[in-house]
Order: C-alpha cells, then sequence, then structure tokens
C-alpha cells in the first residue's frame, strides 16, 4: 500500500531514520531481524521500516495521531505487515463495499 505523504508530518525521514537506527540500533522490535542481513524466516535481506502503531487512519473517519516514542516502532517488513494486516483488510472491505455501491449506483443510472 503506497504511503500517503500528507498523513506524516514533514520531518517523516527523519523521524523515521531515528527510530530506526538510533534507538532500535537497526533492530527489528519485533524479532530481532537485522536491517540489511537475511532475515532469519524468510531469507529474504531486511528493510527495516517505522511502524505507527496506533491505526486510526483517514480511510477509516479519522486521523493519525502525532508521532512519538510512544506510537511508533522499528520493525522489518514482515513484522509491519502482519502488525497492519487486520487494518488492510479493514481498507479491503470498505474499498469492496463502496465499489459495490457505485457498481449499483451506475445500474440504477442506466
Amino acid at each position: 500500500m503506497p504511503m500517503d505523504r500528507s498523513l506524516y508530518p514533514p520531518n517523516w525521514k527523519e523521524i523515521s531514520n531515528r527510530i530506526r537506527f538510533v534507538r532500535a540500533g537497526g533492530v527489528c522490535e519485533q524479532c530481532g531481524a537485522v536491517h540489511g542481513q537475511p532475515h532469519p524466516i524468510t531469507g529474504s535481506r531486511v528493510v527495516l521500516t517505522t511502524a505507527h502503531l496506533d491505526h486510526n487512519t483517514a480511510s477509516t473517519g479519522g486521523s493519525r495521531t502525532a508521532p512519538t516514542d510512544d506510537n511508533l516502532k522499528a520493525l522489518c517488513q514482515r513484522c509491519h505487515l502482519r502488525h497492519d494486516a487486520k487494518q488492510h483488510a479493514l481498507n479491503a472491505a470498505i474499498t469492496r463495499r463502496q465499489k459495490t455501491i457505485a457498481a449499483g449506483q451506475m445500474e440504477l443510472a442506466l
């Protein structure tokens, strides 16, 4: 899912680097996988990401809280995807519902 930059502060890059490489020391805070090394489970090269731990996003009618050390975590891609799985499923369901409604409205217009 592409990152919606409007949900992040202008200095997000600096915040993300600080969380991933200063606070976490280049290690996933969930599973311990090391940035740039083979993942211990998948074998793929680890890329650390910065996860926003609250899921109150614009797609669900809210907005993200301001990023703080308490609501950010350095995660490998595997752990980040697992953390966000429920939100991704909810977003997909919302999109499917919107498409179904739009298709029904098109049929009514014909």
